[in-house]
């Protein structure tokens, strides 16, 4: 290769090298989901670009929008008795908190075989309280759901 097109050469692949640099520092102010940087002389925080309000600064860092008042549940129960408004909110108080097992939410009047989720009986005698045949599966009652405790939630925000 001459002198001459190792020039040409190297001139065109320095423009080519400035041209697309340029090019990515333009598309390096915009951030996924419509946000852009803000620019010099503006307010401070993202601003809304794309299908919201122009120029509006989102502020959920220094409000709480979500919370236990976003989240609420209801019975099945509160259904079929035509109550439909009915709706209760979350409990965010740590109350029994530590009793965890199925022993522990009875208040200790069961016994297990010593491993969560094994066959359980009542500690004290109980006598029945249905006449008839019963087929003897009530060793697992305790971790059955029954239906009016099923809790329906209807939540506005991210709830775990």
């Amino acid at each position: 290769m001459t002198s001459l097109g190792y020039q040409k050469f190297t001139a065109a692949f320095l423009l080519t090298l400035l041209l697309l640099c340029g090019a990515g520092a333009s598309f390096g102010q915009q951030l996924p989901g419509g946000f852009q940087l803000p620019q010099p002389g503006a307010g401070p925080g993202p601003v809304a670009t794309g299908g919201g309000t122009p120029g509006k600064v989102i502020d959920d860092s220094t409000k709480n929008i979500y919370g236990p008042t976003t989240t609420e549940f209801f019975f099945e129960n509160d259904i079929l008795n035509n109550r439909d408004s009915a709706r209760y909110f979350v409990d965010t108080l740590l109350t029994d908190f530590h009793r965890w097992t199925f022993l522990e939410k009875a208040g200790d009047k069961l016994v297990d075989l010593g491993n969560l989720g094994t066959a359980s009986r009542p500690l004290f005698f109980q006598p029945r309280d249905e006449v008839g045949v019963r087929f003897g599966f009530n060793a697992f009652h305790p971790y059955a759901l029954r239906a009016d405790e099923v809790r329906y939630f209807d939540t506005k925000s991210p709830y775990t």
